[in-house]
């Protein structure tokens, strides 16, 4: 009865979403305990058929000294931490000298009472980020961000971070209502701003994105990502010398990164400075030697 008891508990634990474990165990039971647990309990066929040992189980009668079934086998478990007897022999006589020598596997009772731990919202949050760059599941994925809609407690990182996977899962509408929300909670957050202002971006909501930017440039002067995305808007927008003095301002914050020369250079071609695009090429190239765009350009320059 007790085994039926602790498998109805470990379906409840999987249904409500809290898994039941401890780190992995091999356990020996009987093979109509594992009847009991098929599917849960993984057989490990080269334990099959390991003699019982002094130690208690469930299958092991302590008053005639036999076994109560005919046969027990070793299975592999995460789902309930076993019950085992751990003293010495010198503080539980009865225990065989070798015990302890079977790598890991030991006698439990199943009935003993599982571990219940409950994912943490940073589990479930890498549980669907996982989900997401899998590509398999993207259903399973939105289900997991919506239940951590309902226990992010208004905390505008947490929001944020949900916002995030939504972007990587393609739900771009409601990770900007989130987002905006998450703004709302923390205004002087650049973080927050910054991961709205590039969804905005990406959303051609080119002047919403450029008011997020420009206040981060306020709060935060030195991020240099907010310079560097002001001049893709600017550049996009085709004001290519707004585009040139925030792609300058990002490489004094920034000057060993290449893409922020190759911006350059582009923005200078557009405003008829080829000779210095070159340069700008160049050094892009130096930086980053495998940028095909780059190489490319420079041909065509030359």
């Amino acid at each position: 009865m007790k085994n039926y008891v602790l498998k109805i508990l470990l379906i409840l634990c999987s249904i409500s979403g809290i898994t039941a474990f401890a780190a992995d165990f091999n356990v020996r039971i009987t093979r109509e305990e594992f009847a009991d647990f098929y599917g849960i309990l993984i057989i490990e066929e080269n334990f099959k058929g390991l003699s019982l040992d002094g130690v208690f189980s469930s299958g092991f009668d302590p008053l005639s000294g036999k076994l109560k079934r005919d046969e027990i086998f070793s299975v592999r478990s995460a789902y309930f931490k076993p019950d085992i007897f751990k003293k010495k022999e010198k503080e539980k006589p009865g225990i065989p000298e070798n015990y302890g020598e079977n790598k890991g596997i030991y006698n439990v009772r199943l009935s003993s009472k599982p571990e219940i731990i409950k994912k943490t919202f940073k589990d479930n949050l890498l549980a669907a980020k996982n989900i997401i760059e899998s590509g398999k599941n993207p259903g399973q994925a939105e289900e997991i961000l919506m239940a951590l809609e309902k226990t992010s407690d208004n905390n505008p990182v947490n929001i944020s971070n949900i916002a995030k996977l939504y972007l990587k899962g393609g739900n771009r509408p409601r990770a900007l209502e989130l987002l905006k929300r998450a703004k709302e909670l923390a205004p002087d957050d650049y973080k927050i701003l910054y991961t709205y202002g590039i969804a905005l971006y990406k959303n051609d909501e080119l002047n919403r994105a450029e008011v997020l930017l420009l206040e981060i440039t306020r709060i935060k002067p030195d991020f240099m990502y907010a310079h560097y995305n002001l001049g893709n808007i600017y550049y996009k927008r085709k004001e290519y010398k707004k585009a040139l003095d925030s792609f300058e301002k990002a490489m004094e914050l920034a000057p060993d990164k290449a893409d922020i020369y190759f911006n350059i250079a582009i923005t200078l071609e557009q405003l008829g400075y080829s000779d210095m695009a070159s340069r700008f090429y160049s050094k892009c190239l130096e930086l980053n030697p495998d940028d095909d765009e780059a190489f490319k350009a420079l041909q065509r320059l030359e």
